[in-house]
């Protein structure tokens, strides 16, 4: 009996090879080369400030911080730090009672246990945080008593604000859908 498995088997597997063989062979040619160019388009943030109130590289930073650039709040259509957090992992973003920007990092709510910065500075209780002079938005997650007091258990969060541009320019926007409604 098992004879007749152990043949149906190879059987079976020798005819699979079989098969296998008896495609042609195609040659293959090589193409021309192809040339590919690309620019930086600035999507990556590479330093921040928020760690050590000094601007250094994300690699050589010892502390969970994640950094928004402004090209992807533009790209998203971002209008307030909500929008912005919703690119952080751990950070869950909400809108509370319609008035104000509410947000939990690690478990902790941002009104008692988390501090918001705009370039270094302490912002005092605001309702909603508009992005629209933004460069970044940079997240430090975990404790942060070290640098900026005993509050910000759950993280702190650091708006830094565009450079001025001593330029005439001109920045024109617009959306249309049904935004869900």
């Amino acid at each position: 009996m098992i004879s007749k498995f152990l043949r149906l088997k190879l059987l079976i597997l020798i005819s699979i090879f079989q098969a296998g063989f008896a495609q042609d062979y195609d040659e293959y040619t090589l193409e021309d080369s192809v040339t590919v160019t690309a620019q930086k388009d600035g999507k990556v943030a590479t330093y921040n400030t928020i760690a050590f109130k000094l601007p250094i590289p994300l690699r050589s930073t010892p502390a969970s911080v994640s950094v928004v650039p402004q090209a992807l709040l533009a790209n998203q259509g971002g209008i307030v730090l909500g929008d912005a957090l919703r690119n952080v992992s751990g950070v869950n973003c909400q809108t509370g009672n319609g008035v104000f920007d509410y947000f939990m990092i690690r478990g902790f709510n941002s009104l008692d246990n988390g501090l918001v910065m705009t370039d270094g500075t302490a912002e005092p209780e605001v309702m909603f945080y508009n992005m629209y002079n933004l460069e970044r938005v940079e997240v430090l997650k975990g404790p942060s008593a070290f640098l900026y007091g005993g509050n910000p258990l759950s993280g702190t969060v650091n708006l830094v604000r565009k450079t001025p541009v001593f330029d005439n320019f001109l920045h024109l926007g617009g959306s249309y859908g049904q935004f869900n409604a």
